[in-house]
């Protein structure tokens, strides 16, 4: 079976890119046509006014951005504070009170904008499952991390504001993988635990869990990660220099990708027009997939800016944050998908639940249990709703789908059939088989963006849609995959060869 992808005519691949691109961008075009006509049709909670150079009105009504930018910027100052103190530490090489500094620095900003009832949860939930943890059975930690998450979507804390809302139920998310990381490593007698008594194993769990810029928006860095830069304590004026400047350059990269999505927002409503559900179900073919496309897209840009700060932030700090996510313009597969959009959480998947238990089972069986096991996490960990279920369970089937797949490719008949076929008209088979999948992966992620009534639209567009209108898409989805194989060789290309 060839694993690499065979290349292909300079031409084709420049046909296959150009009709990609341009479809997305004439597909946009739409979005942008329809978001003009419904502009002022539009709520004033969707649409508030822009900025005085563009004399336009932005679309807000995405929660996530709406909550996010404000308390990215007050959380700024802390931010400083943070990074001051911590380099000073840092060159003091005072290991216990730089933990001290990450405990008291995010006690502190959580008491003061989430309050002290949000303050106690957050610190009880790494207590009970350290507690829990000294006796040593993994499934007992699983068990109460997730009873946790249970619990407190079945009996949400009050809250003041809707902001302190945000802040608090998406760091006890997070607080929940990194107390699962240190316990289970500790169970598991990890190397960088090592010995210690039980009091300064509480203090690397609390530093380790309160570390303010992963507290709050992610992503997850495993404790073995963070241990590092604990155990690297160094002064360095060429070192601070270095991390200087990466700080500096890498903040003004996202912080630029932030401005180029709030400009896009002033010109394509894409989430306000995607509220309007009872709408979708009229729009032309060319603008409900562009819809689509920006939904996406700007679902991407939110987590590149968000997962991009913070991690500059960390790594100024000397801890290896996860890359951010890859443009969804050219994944075409499930297992790509996860495994590139949000590192950090694949990371976690991979490590805590998958690896684990692969060892267990027959070839045959463990890829169906463990998938079973990791997709009923993800539904758990995003929150109890009928569309995150939805989503779960067809991304849970995508992934199967893929790897009956690779089974089949593996199979004595199937090469034969492969054999008999040129390497590029190879390439072109398993593109255009690829391409059904992509279209699925694409439907099932607006049940988790627009919920239940956006992702029925959707579907329906597909299994009511003409014979014409069904094959279209599925040559752009061919062109798209296509184009996710030849990036695909691309990096394999400029790959260091191994000596």
């Amino acid at each position: 079976m060839r694993a690499t992808p065979a290349s292909l005519p300079n031409l084709e691949i420049a046909a296959y890119f150009l009709i990609w691109t341009g479809g997305v961008f004439y597909s946009t075009y739409h979005v942008y046509i329809i978001s003009n006509s419904f502009a002022n049709q539009m709520d004033a909670d969707m649409l508030e006014p822009g900025w005085r150079i563009i004399s336009r009105r932005k679309d807000v009504s995405d929660y996530e951005w709406r909550m996010w930018l404000p308390f990215l910027w007050e959380l700024a100052p802390w931010f400083l504070l943070h990074l001051s103190v911590s380099e000073t530490l840092r060159w003091c090489n005072a290991k216990i009170l730089l933990r001290l500094w990450y405990i008291l620095v995010t006690s502190t900003f959580s008491l003061y904008f989430c309050g002290w009832v949000s303050l106690v949860a957050m610190i009880l939930a790494p207590l009970i499952l350290f507690s829990i943890s000294q006796i040593r059975k993994p499934i007992l930690c699983w068990a109460a991390s997730i009873s946790l998450l249970l619990g407190l979507s079945i009996f949400p804390i009050p809250m003041v504001s809707e902001k302190q809302q945000m802040a608090f139920y998406v760091s006890f998310a997070w607080i929940q993988l990194r107390c699962l990381s240190f316990c289970l490593d500790w169970i598991h007698c990890r190397p960088w635990m090592k010995s210690a008594d039980s009091g300064s194993f509480l203090l690397r769990l609390l530093s380790y869990t309160f570390y303010l810029p992963l507290m709050f928006l992610g992503p997850f860095v495993s404790f073995q990660q963070f241990e590092k830069s604990m155990e690297t304590l160094s002064f360095s004026l060429n070192d601070l220099k270095f991390r200087a400047l990466r700080l500096i350059l890498n903040s003004f990269r996202f912080l630029g990708w932030m401005v180029v999505t709030e400009f896009c927002l002033h010109f394509i409503y894409c989430n306000a027009i995607q509220m309007h559900h009872e709408i979708l179900p009229f729009l032309d073919a060319w603008t409900l997939n562009g819809l689509a496309y920006c939904i996406g897209q700007f679902f991407l840009n939110k987590y590149v800016v968000v997962y991009g700060l913070m991690g500059t932030l960390a790594e100024f700090d000397t801890i290896c944050a996860p890359p951010v996510p890859r443009c969804i313009a050219h994944i075409s597969m499930y297992s790509d998908m996860w495994r590139h959009f949000d590192r950090g959480f694949y990371n976690f998947i991979r490590s805590y639940i998958y690896d684990p238990l692969v060892q267990k089972y027959s070839e045959r069986s463990r890829h169906i249990l463990l998938s079973t096991v990791c997709f009923a996490f993800v539904y758990v960990w995003h929150g109890l709703s009928t569309n995150i279920l939805i989503w779960s369970v067809c991304n849970f089937g995508g992934v199967l789908l893929e790897t009956l797949g690779g089974g089949l490719t593996r199979s004595e008949t199937y090469q034969q059939f492969e054999e008999k076929l040129s390497v590029q008209n190879v390439r072109r088979w398993r593109a255009l088989t690829a391409s059904p999948l992509f279209i699925l992966s694409a439907l099932t992620m607006f049940f988790f963006l627009g919920g239940m009534e956006v992702g029925t639209v959707f579907v329906l567009q597909i299994v009511q849609g003409s014979l014409l209108r069904n094959t279209a898409l599925l040559f752009f989805a061919y062109c798209m995959c296509q184009v996710s194989l030849e990036i695909k060789l691309i990096k394999e290309r400029r790959k260091p060869k191994q000596p």
